[in-house]
């Protein structure tokens, strides 16, 4: 219920660093029984389509303050607080504010948004937003083929010395003089074939000086 007695008034938004700020109110109603505190954005999904974003944090009815983190940096929000007593909601006015620009030297983190233990807060997203699963490549050992090339090229060198160097050889060993095997030639002696001849027959061969005599 805008408007009216109640309704909480002089709202101030702090801001403690990108992702938190500190929301503070006034209400001239003493028995309240709770605050809604509801701060709203909208966001992109991954189909470029609108999603809305919003926290209710409840916020005992004695407090005047709360504190939201878990905030998107850099990101304008709607704000509202609601004070709830006699069973009727009185809502105030829209407050819109932006979040601090996160840091230069870290990467922008969006985390979920959480709350002081001792307010229950309830998520109420228009649309889940899944994102898609990256799927890490699988490193595999490849061998280059400059190195291919290096180790091909150095067999064809090693080959074609080996064949130069067989073709070479033979082209030496056709200029060396041929050189038959010695055997070792035995001395023939004038007249041992005849005394053999006479010996074999059962003759006597005598040998002299000068001549050789069969008998």
């Amino acid at each position: 219920m805008p408007g009216g007695p109640g309704v909480p008034e002089n709202i101030t938004v702090t801001f403690l660093n990108p992702t938190s700020v500190r929301v503070s109110w006034s209400t001239s109603v003493d028995n309240v029984d709770k605050y809604d505190v509801t701060p709203s954005c909208r966001r992109y999904n991954l189909n470029k389509q609108a999603v809305s974003y919003r926290v209710v944090a409840v916020v005992a009815g004695n407090s005047d303050a709360v504190t939201l983190s878990g905030l998107k940096a850099d990101t304008q929000y709607q704000l509202t607080v609601a004070a709830v007593w006699g069973g009727k909601k009185y809502r105030s006015r829209p407050i819109v504010f932006r979040t601090l620009e996160p840091p230069r030297s870290s990467p922008q983190q969006d985390p979920m948004a959480t709350l002081p233990t001792d307010s229950p807060a309830t998520r109420d997203d228009s649309e889940s937003v899944d994102l898609p699963d990256y799927t890490y490549p699988q490193t595999s050992s490849t061998v280059r083929g400059v190195e291919i090339g290096i180790v091909l090229l150095v067999l064809l060198v090693w080959v074609a010395a080996i064949a130069l160097f067989f073709n070479r050889w033979g082209k030496i060993r056709m200029l060396l003089p041929y050189q038959p095997d010695y055997k070792q030639e035995q001395l023939k002696v004038p007249g041992t074939a005849a005394c053999a001849a006479a010996v074999a027959s059962g003759n006597t061969c005598t040998h002299h000086s000068g001549d050789h005599l069969c008998q």
